[in-house]
């Protein structure tokens, strides 16, 4: 028993002396840089919504209320319009965005909105039964 006592007490010695993770440094801090902004168009932010890669180096951005898809080179900041989702004049906002690995087009959701205040629960659009654009919509960034 006397020999576990020893045992115990160089151990627990050894761990108020000897740093824990000896020889390891402290990981430097973490800097968020910017890598793109999106202008305002017409009194409407460009404001970011949803990111995915491009299966490359490059990243694919959706903007919320511009209805925008934007492909951004994140080593330069270099970037360009991909798509406007759905088009043809329709307002709403895009509320998720994904590539699609199997053949590289992007899937965009879009909500479709006509002025309303989305934190009201019994706001229309959730109960207009002749809302045909919202929904899920492929685009092909090479087209």
């Amino acid at each position: 028993m006397r020999h576990l006592s020893s045992i115990l007490a160089l151990l627990s010695l050894t761990l108020l002396v000897a740093p824990l993770g000896a020889g390891a440094q402290a990981p430097p801090a973490r800097k968020a840089r910017t890598i793109a902004t999106f202008d305002i168009v017409k009194d409407v932010p460009g404001v970011p919504e949803g990111i995915t890669t491009d299966g490359k180096n490059g990243l694919y951005v959706s903007l919320f209320i511009l209805d925008e898809i934007w492909h951004v080179d994140p080593a330069t900041g270099a970037k360009k319009k991909v798509a406007d989702v759905p088009g043809g004049g329709l307002h709403g906002d895009l509320i998720g965005i994904e590539r699609d690995p199997t053949d590289g087009t992007i899937l965009a959701a879009f909500k479709r909105a006509t002025k309303v205040d989305l934190f009201t629960a019994d706001h229309p659009d959730c109960r207009d039964r002749t809302d045909t654009s919202t929904g899920v919509y492929r685009v092909d960034p090479a087209t």
